[in-house]
C-alpha cells in the first residue's frame, strides 16, 4: 500500500511528479465545486423544509379555526403521524 493514502502532502507531491501542477489544480477545482454544491443543496433543502413546516402549521391553524378543533389536535396529529410512519 502506498504512503500517499496516509498523507495529503505526500499525495500532492506524488501527483505533481506524475501529472503536473495542472492536474492538481483541476483536482482542487473539482473538490471546491463539489463542496460548494453540497452547501447549496443543503441550504435549498433546509429552505424547502422550513417552507413545508410553515405551510403545515398554517394548514393546522386554518382548520382549527374552521372546524373549532382545540389545541389537542396538534398532539393528536403528531401521535397519529408517528404511529402511521412506523
Amino acid at each position: 500500500m502506498s504512503a500517499c493514502f496516509f498523507s495529503n502532502n505526500f499525495l500532492e507531491i506524488d501527483v505533481r511528479k506524475l501529472m503536473g501542477k495542472e492536474y492538481l489544480t483541476l483536482l482542487n477545482e473539482i473538490k471546491s465545486r463539489i463542496a460548494a454544491a453540497r452547501i447549496q443543496v443543503s441550504r435549498s433543502v433546509n429552505n424547502g423544509l422550513i417552507q413545508l413546516y410553515w405551510d403545515i402549521g398554517r394548514s393546522i391553524i386554518e382548520r382549527q379555526e374552521k372546524y373549532k378543533w382545540g389545541d389537542a389536535v396538534v398532539e393528536k396529529l403528531a401521535r397519529n403521524y408517528r404511529v402511521r410512519k412506523l
